[in-house]
C-alpha cells in the first residue's frame, strides 16, 4: 500500500493473491470499455494463469462479498464502490511522470506565477487535458490574511495594474482602464495611502471607507483617485473572496456516466456553483497532521460514490491533495471523474502538481510579478528621466 495515502476506515474482507488480481483485472477491463466484464474477456485481454471457470467462480464469490456487482441486463460484472475502494487503498500502482514531462510541466507552472490565479488555472488546465476528466483547485483561503504590499504600474497608456501581495507572499492582480493619465510617481503616492490605509487590518475587515481615507494623504486632486481607489477596493476584495478554478467540465460529457441530461446537469450545476463546489470538496478532507507535511510529500485521498456525501455525485469519484505555504495548507487540488476512472494515471498527475507547487510558492522568496513590477517601474523612472 502506497503509504502517502489516505483511506477510509472501512471494514473490508480479506482477499487472496487470486481474488486481488482478478479484482485488479476486472477494474482495469471496466475502466477501459465502460462495459461489464465477463470471465472470457479477462482470459483474452490478462496473463491471468487461470482458465475461465475458475475466473468465473471467483468472480461470484467476489461478487458475494461485495466487491462486483451485476447489472441486472448483463451476464458480466462490474466493480462496487467497496471494489473500488480495496483498489485504490491496495492495488493501484501510480507511474511517476517521464523527466521530461515533469521539466516542461515545471516550466509552464513557473512562468504562470506572476499572480497566484494565473498559476492555479494553468494547474487545473494540465490537469484536466492530461487526465481527461473536471480539474478543481481551490484557491487559498485569506482568512486572517492581512496586505503586505499594494503596487500600481501603467503597462501603457490608459491601463493601470493593481498589485494585491498578501503576507503569505500571495498576490493578486486586477487590470483596470483609465481615462487620466497617471505618472508613476502619482500611481505610487496613490498606492502608498493604501497601502498605509490598510495596514494591519485583516483583509476581511477593509471596507471601501477604509479605502477612502487614503485620499487624505495625497496631493492629487480627488476626481483623479476616485476610480482608482474604487478599483483598488474591487483587488482587495478579489483577493479576499477568491474563486474555485474550474477546467474540463466538457469532459465529463464523453463519458457514459454522464450521458443523462439531468444527472450531468446536476453535477455541472455544482461545478458551476462555487459555494456547493467548496461543500463537496471539503466535506471529506486530508488530516491536518497529514496535510502540515504536504510540502514534504504528496499526500492524496480518493473519495467513491457514496463517500461523497452528496447523491448528485454518486457516480463519480474525487481524487484530491493539497498544497502549502511555508509549512501551512493553503489550498486543494481535486480531480473528478467517474467512478471508473483511471485512478493510476490520475493520482501521479494530482501528485505531481502538488509537489510542484509546495516548490514554487516555497522555493521562490517573492512571486515573479513582483520582480516584473520592478522592472516596470524602473523602465518607467527611466524613460521620464
Amino acid at each position: 500500500m502506497n503509504e502517502n495515502k489516505q483511506t477510509n476506515s472501512q471494514s473490508l474482507l480479506p482477499l487472496d493473491e487470486r481474488k486481488r488480481e482478478i479484482l485488479k483485472a476486472v477494474v482495469a477491463d471496466y475502466v477501459l470499455t465502460a462495459m461489464p466484464v465477463g470471465s472470457k474477456s479477462l482470459v483474452k485481454r490478462h496473463d491471468l494463469h487461470y482458465s475461465a471457470a475458475t475466473i468465473r467462480n471467483e468472480m461470484a464469490e467476489l461478487e458475494e462479498m461485495g466487491y462486483l456487482e451485476k447489472p441486472h441486463t448483463s451476464a458480466g460484472r462490474i466493480p462496487s464502490d467497496v471494489g473500488y475502494r480495496l483498489y485504490v487503498d491496495e492495488l493501484i500502482e501510480p507511474t511517476p511522470l517521464s523527466a521530461k514531462e515533469q521539466m516542461q510541466v515545471r516550466s509552464e507552472l513557473t512562468r504562470a506565477f506572476d499572480n497566484i490565479d494565473h498559476l492555479l488555472s494553468s494547474a487545473a488546465e494540465y490537469l484536466s487535458g492530461q487526465t481527461g476528466y473536471a480539474s478543481v483547485l481551490l484557491a487559498p483561503e485569506t482568512d486572517n490574511s492581512y496586505i503586505k504590499h499594494i503596487r500600481m504600474l501603467s503597462p501603457e497608456p490608459g491601463r493601470i495594474m493593481i498589485i494585491v501581495v498578501l503576507q503569505a507572499g500571495l498576490m493578486h492582480n486586477r487590470l483596470v482602464r483609465v481615462s487620466d493619465i497617471f505618472t508613476s510617481e502619482q500611481l505610487r503616492s496613490i498606492a502608498a495611502a493604501i497601502e498605509n490605509s490598510v495596514r494591519r487590518k485583516p483583509l476581511n475587515k477593509i471596507d471601501l471607507l477604509t479605502i477612502e481615507q487614503a485620499k487624505e494623504n495625497v496631493e492629487i486632486p480627488g476626481t483623479l483617485t476616485d476610480q482608482l481607489i474604487y478599483e483598488a477596493w474591487l483587488a482587495i476584495k478579489q483577493a479576499d473572496k477568491p474563486e474555485a478554478c474550474v477546467k474540463g467540465m466538457p469532459n465529463l460529457l464523453r463519458y457514459p456516466e454522464f450521458q443523462d441530461p439531468s444527472k450531468a446537469g446536476k453535477v455541472f450545476n455544482v461545478l458551476s456553483n462555487n459555494k456547493a463546489l467548496c461543500g463537496v470538496i471539503n466535506a471529506g478532507t486530508l488530516p491536518e497532521s497529514e496535510a502540515a507535511q504536504a510540502n514534504e510529500q504528496a499526500y492524496y485521498s480518493i473519495r467513491i460514490g457514496q463517500e461523497l456525501i452528496d447523491s448528485d455525485f454518486s457516480d463519480c469519484s474525487l481524487v484530491s491533495s493539497v498544497y502549502s505555504l511555508h509549512g501551512r495548507q493553503v489550498g486543494k487540488i481535486n480531480v473528478i471523474g467517474p467512478r471508473r476512472m483511471n485512478y493510476e494515471q490520475v493520482v501521479s498527475r494530482v501528485n505531481f502538481i502538488s509537489q510542484t507547487l509546495n516548490e514554487i510558492l516555497n522555493d521562490a522568496e517573492t512571486p515573479a510579478a513582483t520582480s516584473d513590477a520592478a522592472g516596470t517601474e524602473a523602465t518607467e523612472n527611466k524613460s521620464e528621466r
